[in-house]
């Protein structure tokens, strides 16, 4: 009787430690260009090969990351380089990107 308690608990709080699914699908023209997402979740590395976006058919990329820690989430889009990193159409910076992840976005 005890363990149809136990088990339950034990499965949440191991998905609480594992982190959450996130999918992230960027929408534009490819030009075979190799882009990498870094932020928060990647210590900011901004050409891990693990980060790496793959072609998701006409005109996007994407990524799934997973065991993401829940809680505030920041990125960025890169071309390998911090000199290569993601601007407005007048060469300015974008802020980071930022979401609370609160539960899994795979879908």
């Amino acid at each position: 009787m005890k363990f149809k308690f136990i088990i339950p608990l034990l499965f949440l709080s191991g998905k609480l430690l594992a982190g959450y699914t996130v999918r992230v699908v960027v929408t534009g023209p490819v030009n075979n260009r190799t882009i990498y997402i870094a932020g928060t979740f990647n210590n900011w590395n901004r050409c891990g090969t693990n980060y790496k976006l793959a072609p998701a058919g006409d005109n996007k990329q994407q990524i799934v990351l997973t065991n993401i820690p829940g809680g505030l989430v920041e990125y960025k889009f890169t071309k390998g380089g911090w000199e290569n990193v993601e601007t407005t159409n007048i060469a300015t910076e974008i802020p980071n990107r930022r979401f609370h992840l609160t539960r899994d976005t795979k879908r």
